[in-house]
């Protein structure tokens, strides 16, 4: 729902102190001063109104602003604190103005002036008076903008309290505005009412000074009219001769006037024959020093008027001074008991604020009490008194109550599951134990596996070494019986040669003994050669055939060693990749022998850190049972309300 525009209040307020301060003004400055004609005082008191009225809507429009915007739930931080800002600063700016516009009003009627009776004096002392007007503005219109304005005001502050905001403030002491009040009142009760007395009080002397000569004058009109001559006071003249006021007014009757640039009073009565007996006399006017008289008053007035201001300010901040004290001790230190209680006064309202402070002392001393027998462990604490505060704290004792048997039961229950845990963690820090040593044991196995494992593969890489070294030589050897094959060959056709050159000589040698035996006695030395050769080619032909037989021996043992060691490069070849697989093999599972080894110190680390920890929970369940313990010790020294 759209709120109130919060224009509209203090314009009614400010309007209505406003109307009424323009009617008594009003009245006397157009009829009783005669200082301005009605119409142009009537302009002039509007044109003021509608430029204060502007000035007061310029100056509410970011309370405005925070209005609408609080309607439409779309309020922001600055918007508070430019509305706050602009609150705090209102009566000051709007006071100001309005009393500015209040001056220019009354110097405008003054220059407006069209009263020809009134003299500089006169003027002067009505102006005093109006003044009046201007100093009763700050007791008038300051309370009626508080009034208008303190709900629009207390919401403001409410949102800036509930924003956390720092609103920048000046400090406005309670006591100097009451006392700018008074003063205000007072001086302008002083100079208003003074400045009336003294207008009245001119104007009754020149009444009687106009009076007194309009009977002389008649006077001697009457004495002349009987024969008789007139007074040396009164003059004869023609109509035309007159004065000018009075030569205006001038008819069958006498008349009267003030000449305001001689300051003269004028009375003339005529005699009916066209002349007219005219008496005058000067008329001493004493505005001006009733002007002064009246400042002069109205400083000495000030000075019981500071005085009654200042003593009823005290009376009326001491005793909130006091309760200013007794709160800011209490918010500071927190103490009840000994601070006393505030003092009444007066039966008025600050005594209604104290005695009702001090029955909010007895309301908290009552909940300290309370908390003090809580403190102790008595929870059958009965608060008597209603209000939110003890219903929470009588809701806070219910739950307590029953918080207390909770814990109470949850503490024998804590205490029984804590004896179980702790039985049950020392079997379990025994089977860590044994587990750990188990793991030790493992991981000792597993590393002399991994060492036997590396062992293996330094063995099996010399294996694969020697395999490969008999290889070659393996095949150097069957390179070398291969040319020794080729070399008995060629020796096995040369002893076939040599058997061909011993079957030669020997069927030589038999051709030759053949020869010889023909020969006779001359071919007996032939014979013996041939003889000889015959043996000898016999004896070559024998060691050709052992030589045959060795070396066809020889061929069949280096067929057999070629056979032997072509199965030994076999043998050599086969070792060298058992022994290659053998080391990929004893590599591969050294490599997962490592990768064991590493796992079972980790369990055996693992176990070390859960014997601790097992350790550690043992110790904690033990903790535990003593808490419980404790708390259940510390719970039976309650008193509850059920025993």
């Amino acid at each position: 729902m759209k709120s109130k525009d919060p224009f509209l209040r203090p314009l009614v307020w400010v309007a209505a102190v406003d109307l009424g301060l323009a009617v008594s003004v009003f009245w006397p400055w157009t009829q009783t001063y005669e200082f301005a004609e009605p119409g142009s005082m009537a302009a002039l008191m509007t044109l003021r109104a509608v430029v204060w009225i502007v000035h007061l809507r310029a100056l509410l429009g970011p309370v405005r602003a925070w209005q609408r915007q609080t309607d439409q739930g779309e309020l922001d931080d600055e918007t508070v604190l430019a509305a706050d800002n602009a609150l705090q600063r209102l009566t000051t700016h709007f006071v100001g103005a309005l009393a500015l516009g209040w001056v220019l009003a009354q110097a405008f009627s003054a220059l407006l002036s069209s009263g020809s009776q009134i003299t500089a004096a006169q003027q002067a002392t009505a102006v005093l008076s109006g003044s009046s007007v201007v100093l009763a503005l700050p007791a008038l219109v300051i309370p009626a903008l508080r009034n208008a304005l303190f709900d629009v005001q207390a919401a403001v502050a409410r949102d800036v309290v509930e924003r956390s905001l720092r609103a920048p403030r000046t400090r406005r002491p309670l006591a100097g505005g009451l006392v700018l009040m008074f003063v205000s009142l007072a001086s302008a009760a002083v100079i208003g009412l003074g400045g009336m007395v003294s207008w009245t009080r001119v104007e009754g002397q020149r009444a009687l000074s106009l009076a007194e000569q309009q009977r002389l004058a008649e006077l001697d009109a009457s004495r002349i009219a009987g024969g008789l001559d007139r007074t040396a006071t009164s003059d004869l003249l023609a109509l035309d001769d007159l004065p000018a006021p009075l030569r205006e007014l001038a008819s069958d009757e006498p008349v009267v006037a003030y000449d305001t640039d001689t300051g003269q009073v004028m009375a003339a009565a005529p005699l009916g024959d066209g002349r007219w007996v005219l008496s005058t006399e000067s008329f001493e006017d004493d505005s001006w020093r009733n002007a002064i008289e009246l400042l002069i008053t109205c400083v000495l007035a000030m000075v019981p008027a500071l005085l009654a201001a200042v003593t009823l300010a005290r009376v009326v901040t001491i005793p909130l001074r006091q309760l200013d004290e007794a709160t800011r001790q209490i918010a500071r230190t927190g103490a009840l008991r000994t601070r006393g209680r505030v003092g009444a006064l007066q039966n008025d309202e600050v005594g209604d604020v104290a005695a009702n402070f001090n029955h909010m002392l007895d309301v908290f001393e009552e909940l300290a009490e309370a908390v003090d027998k809580v403190a102790k462990g008595d929870l059958r604490v009965e608060l008597e008194r209603p209000g939110d505060l003890q219903d929470g704290f009588r809701a806070m004792l219910a739950n307590l109550d029953e918080a207390v048997v909770q814990i109470r039961s949850t503490a024998l229950e804590v205490g029984t599951a804590a004896t179980s845990i702790q039985a049950r963690v020392q079997e379990l820090e025994d089977a860590s134990g044994r587990q750990a040593t188990s793991l030790r044991e493992v991981g000792a196995t597993v590393s002399s596996l991994a060492h036997s494992a590396e062992s293996i593969t330094n063995t099996a890489r010399g294996v694969l070494e020697d395999a490969e070294q008999t290889r070659t030589n393996t095949d150097a050897m069957v390179q070398r019986i291969t040319e020794f094959s080729s070399q008995a060959a060629g020796v096995a056709e040369l002893l076939d040669q040599i058997g061909e050159i011993a079957q030669r000589s020997d069927l030589l040698a038999l051709n030759g003994s053949l020869e010889a035996v023909r020969a006779g006695d001359a071919g007996r030395g032939f014979a013996l050669v041939a003889a000889e050769m015959r043996r000898l080619a016999e004896r070559v032909t024998g060691t050709v055939t052992d030589v045959s037989e060795q070396l066809a021996g020889i061929r069949v043992a280096g067929a057999s060693t070629e056979a032997a060691t072509e199965r030994s490069r076999e043998l050599a070849e086969n070792t060298a990749k058992a022994a290659r697989k053998i080391s990929q093999e004893t590599r591969r599972q050294g490599r997962s022998t490592e990768l064991l080894v590493e796992a079972v110190h980790g369990v055996v680390e693992s176990a070390a850190t859960a014997s601790t920890a097992t350790t550690q929970t043992r110790a904690q369940a033990e903790g535990l049972r003593a808490h419980a313990d404790s708390l259940e010790r510390l719970t039976r020294s309650f008193e509850l309300r059920g025993g």
